[in-house]
């Protein structure tokens, strides 16, 4: 039987979490959620999981910070989804230094909606 690929979602707006949780459940993803960087180490400690969708801004500042602390421990295999950041190809760059190429991932500029998402990690997974 094959293992249902677990995404994390790490999204402080509880209104945005609520419409993007179901469309991945429905898409056949175990979710777990994050709502600050606390919350998403915490979740990657227990178990890293299969896939990030990662909303760019986070209480305590943009996601890059948070995205590099887990990355740089060389465990994540991917994808990754960051949405609504309003500078994506600053982001990408910064991506592409820690990653050095073996990672698929996609940056969504702002606004960005629950479909576009799941849209987007869909395309990576094919």
């Amino acid at each position: 039987m094959a293992k249902t690929p677990t995404v994390l979602l790490i999204e402080p707006d509880h209104l945005f979490r609520e419409a993007l949780e179901p469309l991945l459940k429905e898409a056949g993803f175990q979710t777990r959620v994050a709502s600050d960087t606390d919350e998403a180490l915490n979740a990657v400690g227990d178990a890293m999981p299969d896939a990030l969708v990662v909303a760019w801004e986070l209480p305590e500042g943009h996601c890059m910070k948070l995205l590099k602390r887990i990355l740089t421990r060389g465990e994540f295999e991917g994808p990754l989804v960051i949405y609504d950041c309003p500078k994506v190809r600053a982001a990408e760059n910064k991506l592409e230094e820690w990653i050095d190429g073996e990672l698929e991932y996609a940056v969504l500029e702002a606004p960005a909606d629950a479909d576009g998402v799941l849209e987007s990690l869909m395309e990576l997974l094919d």
